[in-house]
């Protein structure tokens, strides 16, 4: 065969490769994510992108409300676990033997005692209980917002990804028509 029919050929071919990489990805943009044009890739992004961000600032908002209370339990299980030597302290008579001994228990102590005092917590234990609880249900949700997250990534970088590949396989398409009408002319002027 001729070089200009098997170039045409093999021009045909990469056509109908290209329409059928493009019906694949644009079958699997309207099934996955109801997308049917290329806008709508665009809003579909920016939902996902806008629903990401949002995911994220509640990830951000949890991990603080999580340390806080982490923090508020902390000192409350310092204190308990000082607050007999705190007490025997003040009880003691030879205040200064008994600090050089105790000193890193009371200072731990007093700074969680101030710490608990400033939080105007009241009945420590019911207190210290229910931080377990709350901390244990915020990390629950902490995963599961992160999962959310991940997956909202995830569908992001898909369409990008789609999107991508839309736009290589339509670059290609025009390179393709810009090379079959340069050398129609080019054969028109042989």
């Amino acid at each position: 065969l001729p070089l200009d029919v098997l170039l045409m050929l093999k021009s045909r071919k990469q056509a109908i490769t290209n329409i059928k990489d493009i019906a694949g990805l644009i079958f699997k943009l309207e099934k996955d994510y109801n997308i049917k044009t290329m806008k709508d890739i665009k809003t579909e992004k920016g939902l996902y992108s806008i629903k990401y961000n949002e995911i994220k600032k509640d990830v951000k908002s949890l991990e603080e409300k999580i340390k806080s209370l982490q923090e508020e339990q902390r000192n409350i299980l310092i204190y308990l676990k000082y607050k007999s030597i705190n007490d025997s302290y003040k009880k003691s008579f030879n205040k200064k033997k008994f600090y050089e001994k105790y000193e890193s228990e009371l200072i731990l102590f007093k700074s969680a005692e101030k710490s608990i005092k400033k939080q105007n917590l009241e009945n420590i234990e019911i207190t210290k209980d229910k931080n377990e609880e709350d901390i244990k249900k915020l990390q629950k949700q902490y995963v599961e917002l992160n999962k959310n997250l991940k997956l909202e990534k995830d569908k992001i970088e898909t369409i990008e990804k789609l999107e991508n590949k839309l736009n290589k396989i339509s670059e290609k398409e025009k390179e393709q028509k810009q090379e079959q009408i340069k050398k129609k002319k080019k054969n028109i002027f042989l």
